[in-house]
């Protein structure tokens, strides 16, 4: 599947350069072209950044966004490694200095890419993260902008025995012990982004959380 997606290489910096792979949230949302403060801190200190348009992102067709529904922990997943993996084939990315960053579903996926690609991601940020999709599905966040039938379509339906146990195995509290890279993991207490109890369970569950920091 062709990606779309947003390249920034620090200036003066032509071969590679550390790199941190930016997932973006909803996932019902898109990168676009537009002034962004931490892309542009990033980029100022050294960094490549790389902001996907992974599958199941809107803006760019139903094909492209359908393509992203029960996808979740996998081919959605899969996009953002192989995005990761022709940033370093093409010389933009240092393979050994890759971090991966984002905010709610983002959140999700920066978790996701530490358990499970734990090789290919050296460092991680997961801010306001769906941790344990099964709980979260219980009471999907508003502020996410999906609607219930929406969230079924890219989580599948909490009372059916086939989506959750697809939601209890690609959940990333229950992953923990897979990872291997430093985590700052962010949360905030008030706000409908995501569970907070079971960001805490996650974070007392796992040392490899190295910091959290609560707002």
């Amino acid at each position: 599947m062709k990606l779309n997606a947003l390249l920034l290489r620090p200036k003066g910096v032509d071969g590679a350069a550390p790199m941190v792979l930016e997932v973006h949230g909803g996932p019902a949302r898109q990168v676009k072209w537009e002034y962004h403060h931490f892309r542009q801190f990033l980029v100022n200190r050294g960094y490549a950044v790389l902001a996907v348009n992974f599958r199941g992102s809107s803006g760019l067709g139903k094909i492209y966004q359908a393509a992203g529904y029960g996808e979740y922990g996998r081919k959605m997943q899969d996009d953002l490694v192989d995005a990761t993996l022709w940033a370093i084939d093409q010389g933009i990315a240092d393979p050994n200095a890759i971090a991966i960053n984002g905010s709610s579903y983002g959140g999700y996926a920066s978790a996701m890419g530490l358990v499970r690609d734990p090789d290919l991601f050296k460092a991680g940020i997961i801010e306001h993260a769906m941790l344990d999709v099964a709980y979260q599905s219980q009471y999907p966040p508003h502020s996410w902008g999906l609607y219930l039938g929406q969230w079924e379509r890219y989580f599948g339906d909490i009372n059916t025995p086939g989506d959750i146990e697809k939601m209890l195995q690609r959940s990333p509290i229950n992953l923990v012990g897979q990872m291997q890279a430093a985590a700052l993991l962010v949360r905030e207490n008030a706000t409908g982004l995501s569970a907070l109890s079971r960001q805490k369970d996650s974070s007392q569950q796992s040392k490899i959380w190295v910091k959290t920091s609560t707002v």
